[in-house]
């Protein structure tokens, strides 16, 4: 199947799941009305957040590093969700951490990247990454903005990982977001997540 079609079903996907997603924040906010012992639905949630924003992210990083092989990282990896291997480059790991306006803007943990050693010398990669992207989404579930962070943008003073902190950060609006992230340092795209524009 030609990538412009896998896009189009993709992105078709997206949109139908945005259209499901508000209905069931709406009946769910009609549940969080009733009576604890007769609710039928749980709490808001943002399930299937992560899941798009890793697929912006992996178009993104594939427009922008073209002489290199973008992956996913495996189910079992829990410190890096996209590595980038290039020819020229030296191998560079990827987080993603992603919300959308139908959430409240705070991230799952975001621990700091330490590369551990096993016990043959080979590096345990469980911890570790080069870059932090942080994706904001639309309640069309599209990319608002997207933040690259490297390790020194983030403050994490002493703690070993960061929770609750928010994305809900504008690149106009500085007074936003959480102070962990050096936003004035970070890189931010906000536009066309195939490669072809952004700042």
């Amino acid at each position: 199947m030609p990538a412009d079609i896998q896009h189009r079903s993709i992105e078709k996907a997206i949109a139908s799941f945005a259209q499901a997603y508000e209905a069931l924040e709406n009946l769910q906010a009609l549940e969080a009305r009733k009576d604890a012992r007769e609710a039928l639905l749980p709490q808001r949630g943002d399930q299937k957040t992560g899941l798009i924003g890793e697929y912006w992210a992996i178009r993104y990083a594939r427009a922008i590093f073209k002489d290199a092989t973008v992956i996913f990282a495996g189910h079992s990896q829990k410190g890096w969700d996209l590595k980038v291997v290039g020819p020229r480059t030296s191998t560079r790991y990827i987080q993603i951490k992603t919300v959308s306006d139908f959430g409240e803007g705070k991230l799952s943990p975001i621990c700091s990247p330490s590369k551990k050693k096993e016990a043959d010398g080979k590096p345990d990669m469980a911890d570790y990454w080069d870059e932090l992207w942080l994706l904001r989404l639309d309640r069309q579930f599209q990319p608002i903005v997207l933040w690259r962070l490297k390790p020194e943008h983030v403050a994490f003073n002493g703690a070993s990982c960061l929770k609750g902190k928010t994305v809900r950060r504008h690149p106009d609006e500085r007074s936003t977001g959480s102070t962990c992230f050096k936003w004035d340092e970070a890189k931010s795209v906000t536009a066309n997540f195939t490669g072809k524009g952004g700042k």
